[in-house]
């Protein structure tokens, strides 16, 4: 008699479970950017439909974040990418690699499979950078200048 009263019981939980499965979020059904984010092409490419006609790197530089000063993003004019950490012990910055090769256009840049929304902004004669990953929120920087 004991058995069955486990069993029962055991078939009473999990069957109150079943009905919550259902009930679960379907977020992963959703855009990943509610705003429709739309790739402009490749504007250094000629073979791109949207080709600037010459060279186009407006992030072109050194960009240093305002939430971690500590952070800087290196955007060079090969088109590689690098993150600079500053180092508190050795007081040095040190260089890594993210990208051999971004590609960009007026409104954002791939590198390592992501596109990265982008937009620079002018305030009191300060240059900023503001990008982020589709879906996330932007994240700052300004002109790093030693």
């Amino acid at each position: 008699m004991q058995t069955i009263k486990k069993l029962l019981a055991f078939a009473l939980i999990c069957s109150l479970c079943f009905p919550f499965l259902a009930c679960g979020s379907n977020d992963e059904d959703k855009p990943i950017n509610p705003e429709k984010f739309v790739w402009n092409g490749d504007w250094n490419d000629p073979n791109d439909p949207n080709y600037y006609g010459g060279y186009y790197n407006p992030i072109e530089g050194d960009w240093q974040r305002l939430d971690n000063p500590n952070m800087r993003f290196i955007y060079n004019k090969d088109f590689s990418s690098s993150r600079a950490i500053y180092n508190t012990l050795t007081a040095k910055w040190e260089i890594e690699p993210i990208a051999i090769k971004y590609i960009i256009n007026n409104t954002a840049f791939y590198e390592r499979l992501s596109y990265i929304q982008y937009k620079i902004e002018i305030e009191n004669d300060i240059e900023y950078l503001s990008e982020r990953y589709l879906g996330e929120e932007w994240r700052k920087s300004k002109r790093y200048k030693e």
